[in-house]
């Protein structure tokens, strides 16, 4: 009886570590950088790139950090239950940093810039505006999602191309962990594969 209760503590503690409330609404990928809609950049198209380039993460990333981050903090609660697989598996930081690792093979000297006026200030020539946007699947039998899109400006500061990643897994039963992980690699992968074949 008490290995049930501790197991259900655990997977109750998944849904408060996974977020605090309901799911992260998220924007159109442009919103707050650009005066244009995401949905009108072409799908796929290759793309010469010119160095230097910039790296900016769309306000959809800020909106993860913070649900994750209220998650984390309501998690604190149950102290010495905490389910810390949970937690590192939500580590808000994870899925940016596994897109920076990918595009800093593509690009080794790619630069973190706050917004388009900071990459012409810097001269940059080219823009990577990344936007993420995992969905947690909460309990057993939930479905966790990620997709990341790669949009690719060129030196006049105009999108030329979008490409997409996407992953997802089941949440186990007991829910051990909401499937971030691999969920985020395999849409890393995906991206990858695109960045690879259409991105000189």
């Amino acid at each position: 009886m008490k290995r049930m209760i501790a197991a259900l503590a655990l997977s109750l503690t998944l849904a408060a570590c996974a977020g605090a409330g309901p799911a992260p609404v998220y924007a159109d990928p442009f919103q707050g950088l650009l005066n244009q809609s995401s949905s009108t950049v072409p799908i796929d198209r290759p793309i010469t790139v010119q160095q230097p380039i910039g790296l900016i993460f769309s306000n959809n990333v800020e909106t993860w950090f913070r649900y994750v981050s209220k998650g984390q903090e309501s998690a604190k609660a149950w102290g010495s239950l905490t389910n810390y697989v949970v937690v590192a598996d939500v580590d808000p930081h994870f899925v940016a940093s596994r897109v920076v690792a990918m595009l800093k093979v593509h690009y080794p000297n790619i630069e973190l810039v706050q917004d388009f006026n900071e990459a012409i200030a810097t001269g940059k020539k080219s823009i990577c505006l990344v936007d993420m946007q995992p969905v947690s699947g909460g309990v057993s039998g939930g479905t966790t999602t990620v997709d990341i899109t790669a949009f690719f400006f060129d030196a006049k500061m105009q999108p030329v191309t979008k490409m997409s990643g996407h992953g997802s897994g089941v949440v186990p039963y007991p829910a051990w962990d909401i499937r971030l992980q691999p969920s985020t690699d395999a849409a890393v992968a995906q991206l990858d594969q695109k960045i690879s074949a259409l991105v000189r």
